[in-house]
């Protein structure tokens, strides 16, 4: 799943191109206000997203095939700011908190930031989510603790992402 990139947040624009030319799909969320909730949807080209909530990107209901998260495998997570432990701000919504913990837990978790985002450590709250791996211009730092706990000691199975 890919986020669809908005105002100052890495720019993913570029990727969700490459991956419907190479694919011919992805899939990126919906934010349901009131349900404080984000449901996913297929997208087979550019053309089938809308503006929706606050005005970002989002495939359009109509149009596009919802899915269930237990699909996803991988997911590109946006955020404010970010630790060299994985930890994440989002935005204050908790929309995706909510996704990655109750929905789709499975998958694996990919910021991607900028450096100037990245602390040391940031005093996180019992409901925020870890990342697997943050994506910066400058480094990939890995956190393999989370996906150790989940699947076993990756590293010693030899299949590293």
């Amino acid at each position: 799943m890919l986020y669809i990139s908005y105002r100052s947040e890495v720019c993913t624009w570029k990727l969700l191109q490459r991956i419907l030319s190479d694919k011919g799909y992805l899939y990126a969320p919906v934010t349901k206000i009131d349900e404080k909730r984000l449901e996913i949807y297929r997208v087979e080209d550019a053309d089938q997203l809308i503006p929706g909530a606050y005005g970002i990107l989002e495939p359009n209901p109509a149009r596009c095939q919802r899915v269930d998260p237990a699909i996803l495998d991988l997911i590109a997570v946006p955020g404010s700011v970010f630790s060299r432990e994985c930890g994440r701000y989002g935005y204050g919504g908790g929309y995706y908190d909510r996704f990655l913990s109750m929905e789709a837990p499975q998958a694996v978790r990919i910021a991607l930031a900028f450096s100037f985002q990245v602390k040391e450590t940031i005093p996180l709250a019992p409901h925020d989510e870890l990342m697997d791996y943050i994506i910066t211009e400058n480094e990939i730092i890995s956190c393999g603790n989370r996906i150790t706990k989940r699947t076993g000691n990756c590293h010693e199975k030899g299949n590293e992402i």
